[in-house]
């Protein structure tokens, strides 16, 4: 399921708002729709373990090597306009993505993971207040065995919880 021809392809879904400052309302916007998920093998050099890998992982690290990459051309629609995925897949089954809105310039990190029901998981950013990311956020493949920065970018996600998303292959609503 993580695989490059499995991943590509038609999805749609939802996401959850989690953000009322006074936590009285969850808020579901209109399916994520049109997402037309392009999927491509990592890079030779990219077959990276994560640090983590042999230590007790924490939440949403991937603890294998990088299986597919979500092209920046991944594009997709929903209730705030067209937006673009970008990001890694990992042969565990988790993911980290980041979903950024061409026009309104807001980025966000999801972190989840591959399931037989979809990609599940949680986006958020790094509590700066925005999209938690720079409007041009790029997400690397080349990894450098930085540790400390790898660790202060996990707590910096951990620091702004946004909601839950979940995304699904269209076929599969097919009647």
């Amino acid at each position: 399921m993580c695989t490059p021809a499995f991943l590509s392809g038609k999805w749609t879904g939802y996401y959850s708002d989690h953000r009322n400052p006074r936590h009285t309302m969850t808020m579901f916007d209109p399916p994520m729709r049109d997402i037309n998920m392009i999927a491509r093998p990592q890079p030779p050099s990219s077959s990276y373990c994560s640090p983590h890998a042999r230590n007790a992982a924490p939440p949403h690290t991937p603890t294998t090597h990088m299986t597919a990459l979500i092209d920046r051309e991944t594009r997709g629609v929903d209730g705030h306009g067209e937006f673009r995925l970008q990001g890694q897949v990992y042969a565990d089954g988790s993911v980290r993505l980041v979903k950024s809105y061409i026009v309104h310039g807001w980025s966000w990190r999801w972190a989840g993971c591959v399931t037989p029901f979809g990609i599940v998981g949680v986006w958020g950013g790094d509590g700066r207040g925005g999209g938690g990311v720079q409007q041009d956020a790029h997400v690397d493949v080349d990894v450098d065995d930085d540790d400390e920065e790898e660790e202060e970018e996990e707590e910096d996600q951990a620091q702004y919880f946004g909601g839950y998303f979940w995304i699904w292959k269209n076929e599969w609503c097919a009647a």
